[in-house]
C-alpha cells in the first residue's frame, strides 16, 4: 500500500467525560457459544416496574439492541424518505467565505475532517455556495454553522401539518405505563436527495463541500422529521402511541401490552434505518413530561415548571420589585376578580413618598396574586392549532418570556419563563440581552412551537431588522450564532410599546434568588480575607474584635435623617463593614472614630433636619458635600450610611461613610493592600463605591493611584521617541479615500 503525501487516513478527537454512555450492560447470547456481546443502555433504576418485569425489558432491549447508538460517528441512515430542498426556477445562490483569522481557518479544517469521517458531508462542485460561520462555545471551543438564511429565503416551505394533539389526549385514559423516546442526531440520519445536495454547498474558502445528511439550519429541516415519524409509526392506533416532530411517546394500560408496544415500534424504527439515544431515553415509566404535560396515572396535568416563576416569585424588598409585579398582574387584571380592590395594598406601597412597610395586608395580597397568575383561566394547556405568541424583554438582571394564546378573544398564558443573568453577560449591550431574550425564549419554547408560525413581541425595536441583518462582521460571532439558530423557524417579529410589554417585562426584572447576594458576595469574601490578616499594623494585635456580621447586618433596624426625604427600604441589605472594621486604630470602633470626626458629629447633630444652606457658609467641603446627600444618609445600627442603589444589580444597599481618618487606610487596603492587586483608579473606584463613600472619594482614589509608586516602577515607560509619519502610495484610483468631519 502506497500512501501519498497529504492522504487522510483518519481524526483523533477528544471526548469529554459528558459525553461517554456510562449505562449498565446488557448481556446478549450470540450464535457462538463462546462469545458474548453487550449493549450499553440506561439505567432503569427510577422504573416502578418490579425485579421480573425489569428482566423481561431488558430482554427486550438486548432482542434490538441494533438500534440505539453508544459513541459518536454511529448514526442511523433512514431508509424511508429523503430531504428535499425545493427552489423552483431559482438561479443558484453562491456567497463568498467570511473572512476569517488564521486560528479559526485551523478549526474550520478540522472540524470538516471530522465531518468527513463522520460520513455526513462530501466534496462538492456545486454552483450552490453558502459561508461557514465559525463561533465560539462557552466552553472554548468552537462551533460550526452555515449561514443558510439566502438558501432559505428561496426554498419553498413545507407546509406538512402538524397532528392534533388534543384529539388524541383522550386516549391516554386509563394508561397506566409511559416510554418517551429519543433520536440520536436524527437529523443526520435523514439522507439529502441527490439532486438537492449541491444546494447545501458550503465553502471554507479552500474547499467547497456538501452535505450527505440533512444538516441544521433548513428551514423544512423539521417538517421533514415529522413527515418519517409518521411513516415509521403509521398503521399503530392511537391508543398506544403519539408523536410531534422528534417526540415520542408509547403509552398502554398494562405492562404486558406496554412491552408488546415498545417491542412493535423498535421493530419499526430499525426496519427504517433509524437508531436512539440511549441516554435520553425513558422506559416503563408512571410519569412523564410531554409537550407542556405531565402524563401519569391520574391523568394530564399541566406542568408545573410553566408557571414556577409565579408560584415562586420571592417576596419584594423595595418599590421597585413591587412596581414590577404589579406590572404582571395588572397585564391580566381582565382574569381577576375586584383586581383593583386585591391590589390596593400593593399599589400603595408603590406610591412616592410612602414608607415601604411589608404588612400583613400586602402579604395576603401578594399571596392571592401570585395563585391567581398560576392558575385557570389565565394559565391553560397549549392548543397546538392556535398560532403562538412569545413576549420577550431583557433587563440588567434577567431575561423573562412569556408563551401565549389568544382564546376566545382573550389572551391566555402557556408558560411562564425567566432566568437570571451571568455577571458577563450583564455586561453585554441593550440589543445583545434583548436579542439572548429571543433565542432563549425559543428555546426554551420550542417543542410548543415546533415548525408551526408564531410571532416575537418585544419591546426592541433594532430588533425588527434581524432577518436581514450582516452577521460576517459580528466581532464575537455571538449574533451570527443567535441569528442562524433562529433562521429556520417560521417567526414574525412585532414591536410593542415598553409600557405595554408589562407580562415579559415584569418576568425579567423579577428578583432572581440564586444572585441575590451577587453584589456583595465579592467585597464580603475580600473583607473575610481583609479580616483575617487585618492586625494593628505596629502591635500586631488583631482588630476583628467588633465586626459586623453579613448576616446581622442584613435585618439592623434603620432611622432616617430626615422628614421627607426617600430613605432606603429597611429591609435593604447594608453593605459588609468588616474590612473597615478592622483597619480601624488601637481597637477603636467605627461608630466611635465616627462620631470623633467633626464632620460626620455635626451630620449626627442634625438628626431630623438639616440646617438652610445658608448657614453651610464657612463649613469644610466635607460637611457641605455631606450636607447635599442629607437626604439619602440614614442611621443604620449607629452607623451613618448612604442609601443607593447598586450598579450591578440594581437593587438597593448600604454605603458607610468612612470617616477622613480612616480614608488613607481604606485607598491602601483597595488599591495596594494584602488582597489587592493595584488595580486602576476607576476598577478601585468600583470596588470601594459597593462599600463604602466620602465626599470627593474618585478624586482622592485617582490621586492615591496616580501617586503609587510601585504602580510607577512597574509601568512600562513611555517611549521618547516615535518612528516618523510615512506616506503610502496609491496604485490605482480611488484606492483609498480620507476625509475629515467638522462639527459646524
Amino acid at each position: 500500500m502506497v500512501l501519498g503525501k497529504g492522504m487522510h487516513l483518519g481524526e483523533f478527537f477528544s471526548v469529554n467525560e459528558s459525553e461517554l454512555v456510562s449505562l449498565p450492560q446488557i448481556p446478549v447470547e450470540t450464535t457462538s457459544a463462546n462469545s458474548s456481546t453487550e449493549v450499553p443502555f440506561g439505567s432503569l433504576e427510577e422504573s416502578p416496574a418490579s425485579q421480573q418485569q425489569k428482566a423481561q425489558l431488558v430482554a427486550l432491549l438486548a432482542e434490538h439492541q441494533e438500534i440505539f447508538s453508544t459513541s459518536r460517528g454511529v448514526t442511523g441512515k433512514c431508509t424511508l424518505i429523503q430531504h428535499h430542498i425545493k427552489t423552483g426556477n431559482h438561479s443558484p445562490l453562491r456567497q463568498h467565505a467570511y473572512r476569517t483569522s488564521p486560528e479559526k481557518r485551523v478549526e474550520i479544517n478540522r472540524q470538516v475532517a471530522a465531518l468527513l469521517a463522520d460520513g455526513v458531508i462530501e466534496e462538492s462542485c456545486s454552483p450552490w455556495a453558502s459561508p461557514v460561520v465559525l463561533v465560539k462555545k462557552k466552553n472554548g471551543e468552537w462551533r460550526f454553522c452555515i449561514d443558510y438564511r439566502r438558501l432559505n429565503s428561496v426554498t419553498v416551505k413545507d407546509c406538512h401539518p402538524l397532528p392534533r394533539v388534543d384529539d388524541t389526549l383522550d386516549a391516554l385514559a386509563g394508561s397506566l405505563w409511559f416510554s418517551t423516546l429519543d433520536f440520536s442526531n436524527g437529523y443526520w440520519q435523514v439522507e439529502v436527495a441527490e439532486e438537492d445536495r449541491e444546494k447545501t454547498a458550503f465553502t471554507t474558502g479552500r474547499g467547497l463541500y456538501q452535505w450527505w445528511s440533512m444538516p441544521m439550519g433548513l428551514t423544512n429541516s423539521p417538517a421533514t422529521f415529522q413527515r418519517i415519524m409518521e411513516l415509521v409509526l403509521r398503521g399503530l392506533p392511537w391508543q398506544v402511541r403519539m408523536v410531534y416532530l422528534d417526540d415520542v411517546l408509547i403509552y398502554s394500560p398494562t405492562f404486558e401490552s406496554h412491552l408488546s408496544s415498545l417491542r412493535e415500534v423498535f421493530s419499526r424504527i430499525q426496519t427504517a434505518g433509524l437508531k436512539l439515544n440511549p441516554k435520553k431515553c425513558h422506559l416503563a415509566q408512571d410519569h412523564v413530561v410531554f409537550l407542556g404535560h405531565v402524563v401519569s396515572r391520574h391523568g394530564l396535568q399541566p406542568d408545573p415548571r410553566n408557571t414556577d416563576k409565579v408560584r415562586t416569585w420571592p417576596t419584594p424588598r423595595n418599590p421597585t420589585e413591587v412596581r414590577a409585579f404589579v406590572g404582571l398582574c395588572s397585564y391580566y387584571r381582565r382574569f381577576v376578580k375586584d383586581f383593583a380592590k386585591r391590589a390596593s395594598p400593593l399599589h400603595h406601597l408603590t406610591c412616592k413618598g410612602t414608607p415601604f412597610q411589608w404588612t400583613t395586608e400586602c402579604n395576603e395580597a401578594f399571596e392571592y396574586l401570585k395563585g391567581v397568575l398560576s392558575e385557570a383561566p389565565i394559565v391553560t394547556m397549549p392548543d397546538f392549532n392556535v398560532p403562538f405568541k412569545v413576549y420577550t424583554d431583557a433587563s440588567m438582571e434577567a431575561v423573562g418570556a412569556v408563551l401565549a394564546q389568544d382564546r376566545e378573544g382573550l389572551e391566555r398564558v402557556v408558560v411562564y419563563a425567566s432566568q437570571s443573568l451571568t455577571p458577563t453577560e450583564r455586561r453585554w449591550s441593550t440589543f445583545d440581552r434583548e436579542l439572548w431574550a429571543i433565542v432563549w425564549a425559543v428555546r426554551q419554547f420550542r417543542h410548543y412551537i415546533g415548525v408551526a408560525a408564531f410571532t416575537i413581541i418585544t419591546d426592541h425595536k433594532p430588533l425588527l431588522g434581524l432577518r436581514t441583518m450582516s452577521i460576517d462582521k459580528d466581532p464575537t460571532g455571538r449574533r451570527a450564532r443567535w441569528i442562524l439558530e433562529l433562521d429556520p423557524f417560521n417567526w414574525v417579529i412585532q414591536h410593542k410599546n415598553g409600557k405595554q410589554h408589562t407580562n415579559a417585562d415584569a418576568l425579567s426584572r423579577r428578583p432572581q434568588d440564586p444572585l441575590a447576594g451577587t453584589v456583595n458576595d465579592a467585597s464580603r469574601e475580600v473583607a473575610t480575607q481583609v479580616t483575617a490578616v487585618g492586625l494593628d499594623r505596629e502591635s500586631g494585635v488583631p482588630q476583628a474584635d467588633s465586626l459586623l456580621t453579613p448576616s446581622s447586618a442584613a435585618n439592623l433596624p434603620t432611622s432616617d435623617l430626615i422628614t421627607g426625604g426617600q430613605p432606603l427600604e429597611p429591609d435593604s441589605e447594608i453593605s459588609d463593614l468588616s474590612f473597615i472594621h478592622a483597619l480601624s486604630h488601637d481597637g477603636t470602633g467605627l461608630k466611635e472614630l465616627q462620631q470623633a470626626d467633626p464632620d460626620i458629629a455635626t451630620v449626627f447633630d442634625w438628626r431630623d433636619s438639616r440646617p438652610p444652606r445658608g448657614q453651610m457658609r464657612g463649613s469644610s467641603r466635607w460637611l457641605r458635600k455631606l450636607w447635599t446627600e442629607h437626604p439619602r444618609l440614614s442611621v443604620v445600627n449607629n452607623l451613618l450610611c448612604r442609601g443607593v442603589t447598586s450598579s450591578l444589580t440594581g437593587g438597593a444597599q448600604y454605603q458607610v461613610v468612612v470617616p477622613s481618618s480612616l480614608v488613607p487606610d481604606v485607598l491602601h487596603h483597595l488599591h495596594g493592600g494584602p488582597v489587592s492587586a493595584h488595580f486602576s483608579a476607576e476598577r478601585v473606584w468600583e470596588q470601594a463605591r459597593q462599600t463604602c463613600y466620602w465626599p470627593s472619594m474618585f478624586k482622592d482614589i485617582r490621586q492615591w493611584c496616580g501617586q503609587c509608586l510601585p504602580c510607577h516602577t512597574r509601568r512600562a515607560p513611555v517611549p521618547k521617541y516615535r518612528a516618523p509619519m510615512g506616506g503610502s502610495q496609491a496604485t490605482r484610483p480611488f484606492q483609498r479615500v480620507a476625509m475629515d468631519n467638522v462639527v459646524l
